[in-house]
């Protein structure tokens, strides 16, 4: 590595393999959502070195060009993309280091195939890393506490993904970290901790001033888990005229207040986690504490201010039928909910169920290209692993067919214009037939990601 006072630094986010091995690609220029473990961790680097974000989705490293440092964020589908990126760079004599969750939770594996292993927040060992590795002196693991106060911490650089040829619907906002739950299907605060942490509010309006999109994702887990302090953040975002959509436990639409606040000051949908619909299935991943009997309730209340609601659920934690198909359906169908997020459960390194099932010898593959939630990694007793990824489709299919759409939608919308734009999006969904869906699930692809940014905010 060139001993220089600055570095050239490639800060690359990965797409993840298909079955052949090759990478994941679209030829789109249009993205949901930008990433901010990328534009943050640039963020974060001292301004004495050159630093460059690519979207490993959208553009292709090139590995010839000089670079001093590769810093690669992954999760776990995205692991092995991360490892033939790194290989590709390290041919060629440059230094490559890796961190995000699945190399927090992997380090040992991660090791073998990048140079430096960063390890949980990368807020003080990033700038350490740097230092090490302009000297030539890079250590195989890097790992410091918690940040305990997140004051004064440099913002993303959303210019660099300003300049890109490729946009987004979304850009990421972040005001603080952890959640205080622990569901056992989830990473989250095995890496941030049940303790929440916020930013100043000076801090993230700072942020805010900088997104060059007038349209945000708060990336925090758990949004309204920050109760009061929401009542001085919602209004900054107003000052921007920011239109943004958040993660949230069903249980915030029980403060009326909280809730008329968040649509007057922007908030368009509500990412809500129900995961399932089953009490003894909730129970098994520690939820036991959402109920199930509001959620009908709360929902109206939600659609009742104009914000949508997108259903984020989990499938095949336990064996699943064509009467579980039903009745998660008609559930779906009788709250009236907008957009869908299923995944097939995947029990995910660094959380509990990951741990409890290698303790009890349960079965489970190393591509980790496949824990994408799409595809049946694990496979409840009774089904075979065919049955429940034929289940899980015709599951999605049946929300977005005609009949499921209509029944959603018989109400007084929030808007002719928003109720057009995603009546518009559901229509193109269901005029792409299940051939082309099972030619995306082979290669890899999130449902989601078929129709390039779809959204019902779109």
């Amino acid at each position: 590595m060139r001993r220089i006072s600055g570095m050239k630094i490639k800060v690359i986010y990965p797409t993840r393999l298909g079955p052949a091995g090759k990478p994941v690609k679209t030829k789109a220029r249009h993205g949901r959502a930008v990433n901010l473990s990328m534009i943050y961790l640039a963020g974060i680097t001292p301004k004495e070195h050159e630093v460059e974000v690519i979207d490993d989705l959208f553009e292709d490293p090139d590995y010839d060009e000089p670079v001093d440092l590769v810093g690669l964020s992954a999760m776990t589908m995205q692991a092995p993309r991360a490892y033939q990126i790194a290989k590709e760079y390290r041919k060629r004599g440059v230094k490559v280091v890796m961190g995000g969750f699945h190399a927090s939770f992997m380090p040992n594996e991660a090791g073998e195939n990048v140079d430096a292993v960063v390890i949980g927040e990368a807020e003080l060992s990033w700038p350490q890393l740097l230092r090490d590795a302009e000297k030539g002196q890079l250590k195989r693991i890097y790992q410091s506490p918690r940040l305990e106060n997140l004051q004064g911490l440099p913002p993303p650089r959303y210019d660099l993904i300003a300049q890109k040829p490729y946009k987004y619907s979304f850009y990421p906002l972040w005001v603080g970290r952890g959640c205080p739950h622990h569901c056992k299907f989830c990473s989250v605060t095995n890496l941030y901790g049940r303790q929440l942490r916020t930013r100043p509010l000076q801090d993230v309006e700072h942020d805010a001033s900088l997104v060059a999109n007038q349209r945000i994702f708060i990336v925090d887990d758990n949004l309204f888990a920050y109760g009061k302090f929401l009542y001085e953040l919602f209004p900054i975002l107003a000052r921007y005229k920011l239109k943004w959509t958040a993660q949230a436990d069903p249980r915030f639409a029980d403060d009326d207040f909280l809730l008329d606040l968040a649509r007057e000051t922007g908030m368009e949908a509500a990412y809500i986690g129900f995961e399932n619909f089953y009490p003894d299935r909730l129970q098994s991943m520690d939820k036991e504490w959402a109920r199930i009997e509001n959620y009908g309730r709360l929902i109206e209340k939600i659609h009742r201010r104009g914000i949508a609601v997108q259903a984020s659920m989990i499938f095949g934690i336990t064996r699943e039928s064509k009467q579980s198909i039903r009745e998660t359906l008609k559930c779906l169908e009788d709250w009236q909910v907008d957009g869908l997020a299923l995944y097939i459960f995947t029990p995910v390194p660094g959380c509990e169920l990951y741990d409890e099932f290698l303790k009890n010898g349960t079965n489970l593959p190393k591509d980790w290209s496949a824990y994408d939630g799409n595809h049946a990694v694990y496979v409840p007793e009774g089904m075979t692993r065919e049955e429940l990824e034929e289940l899980y489709w015709e599951l999605y299919s049946s929300f977005f067919s005609y009949p499921s759409i209509i029944k959603r939608f018989a109400r007084v919308p929030y808007g002719p214009k928003m109720w057009a734009r995603y009546l518009a999006g559901s229509v193109l969904v269901n005029h792409v037939d299940m051939r082309l869906r099972r030619s995306v699930f082979d290669n890899y692809v999130s449902f989601r990601e078929l129709i390039p940014g779809y959204s019902a905010l779109k």
